[in-house]
């Protein structure tokens, strides 16, 4: 594809009618996806079109990623709440190592909608599993969410804690995790510890008991994994945990 052609189709991109089909031809045409990238593709994901048109999250997706990044998060700034989402939710999937500093302080700063947070540090965790980040960066992100009021943000906690290489300390924050209210919150604090039976070990019996005799399938289900992690065995677990 000659540049005039690719230029024709990024013009496309402002187009309301011919926006996904100038995506589509530019994902399928294999020429570079280098640059700044075009403000209408920045508007369209602002507008929420990128969560119903897959083409488009495909191309903001495939774009350079230090140039799709930092323009996400330059709009994520000049945005309001609303669009703050929308770009909090794409930079799970376009965040670039070098921008994560900035995401790990927006994160920390605790002044962010939940759910703009939660979609924040889902993107910190991608880092994570790209070996990227660990515990010297997000130590202070672990702090900081161990005295979330928010369910959800309690359960992006126990998440983040399976991603990070794991710690003797992680059994202090994920055990009152599986004493939560919020059947999410217990069953991710479960998933967090089911690769460690050392730690599972020690937690409560009494509180294992619980989980067990739940009606919320959630709750019994985290005791299940629990009890997979220490091979159907349910005489282990002592009273107490670290």
């Amino acid at each position: 594809m000659m540049t005039t052609d690719r230029d024709n189709l990024l013009d496309r991109l402002a187009d309301d009618r011919a926006r996904v089909a100038a995506a589509e031809t530019l994902l399928a045409s294999g020429v570079p996806l280098t640059g700044p990238p075009p403000t209408a593709l920045i508007d369209a994901v602002a507008r929420g079109e990128a969560n119903r048109h897959q083409p488009l999250l495909d191309l903001a997706r495939a774009w350079s990623r230090p140039e799709m990044s930092r323009a996400a998060l330059d709009a994520f700034h000049a945005a309001g709440s609303r669009q703050r989402e929308e770009f909090a939710w794409l930079l799970k999937t376009v965040l670039a190592p070098e921008d994560g500093p900035e995401v790990i302080a927006l994160v920390h700063a605790g002044t962010e909608e939940v759910q703009v947070r939660r979609w924040l540090i889902e993107a910190l965790e991608r880092l994570v599993r790209a070996d990227a980040l660990g515990w010297a960066e997000l130590g202070g992100v672990v702090e900081a969410l161990s005295d979330e009021r928010a369910a959800s943000l309690r359960e992006a906690l126990a998440s983040l804690l399976m991603t990070l290489p794991w710690r003797a300390g992680n059994l202090r924050r994920l055990a009152p995790l599986l004493r939560d209210p919020d059947p999410m919150v217990v069953a991710a604090a479960a998933n967090a510890l089911a690769g460690h039976p050392d730690a599972v070990r020690q937690i409560d019996h009494e509180l294992l008991d619980d989980l067990r005799r739940h009606p919320h399938p959630l709750m019994s289900r985290a005791a299940a994994v629990l009890d997979a992690a220490l091979g159907g065995d349910m005489t282990r677990p002592t009273r107490g945990s670290e």
